[in-house]
């Protein structure tokens, strides 16, 4: 039931971002207000907290998707770059993240955000969150000892790829 309720917030709250560009930014800003208010209903511990937003890229026959990526030790997401919005969080671990083209968004578990250009390489901790944007090619891997979970909502072109990988990797 957690987990159900876990994911539900996190597909209301890119719901809520992404919302903008299909009813325009002043529905945006109110559903924004009423996620933090007391449900109507009168039910209280119940909290709400966006972790990421931003303004999706225009795909046409757009797919709104949520997933769950698991890396064990070891493994390594290859050089890639995705077709539409994405936002990703992560959930438990540290992942070593690379971005060699492009620029990608990082909102820090504190609240921070910090641009990672291309050719930086930073390590994300459980509720750090990337915004990738189509054009920047990144990579991740995980170089520690225990399992990095990432919780992924994305915006994409319906039945399209969610992912494309790189042929060669570019010097940064």
């Amino acid at each position: 039931m957690r987990r159900l309720t876990m994911l539900g917030l996190l597909f209301a709250g890119f719901f809520i971002a992404v919302g903008g560009a299909f009813w325009g930014e002043e529905s945006v800003v109110v559903a924004r207000q009423e996620v933090g208010a007391t449900p109507a209903y009168g039910q209280t511990g119940v909290s709400s907290q966006i972790l990421a937003h931003a303004s999706p890229v225009a795909v046409a026959d757009p797919e709104l998707s949520l997933a769950r990526v698991t890396l064990d030790p070891g493994a390594v997401i290859p050089l890639h770059e995705h077709p539409g919005t994405q936002l990703a969080t992560i959930l438990a671990g540290e992942l070593t993240y690379s971005v060699m083209t492009g620029t990608i968004m990082l909102v820090g578990a504190d609240g921070s955000d910090l641009e990672i250009p291309n050719g930086d390489t930073v390590t994300l901790r459980a509720g750090d969150a990337v915004i990738e944007q189509p054009g920047s090619l990144h990579q991740a891997r995980n170089d520690g000892t225990e399992q990095v979970v990432i919780s992924i909502a994305a915006l994409f072109p319906a039945g399209a790829p969610r992912t494309s990988y790189a042929e060669a990797t570019p010097t940064a």
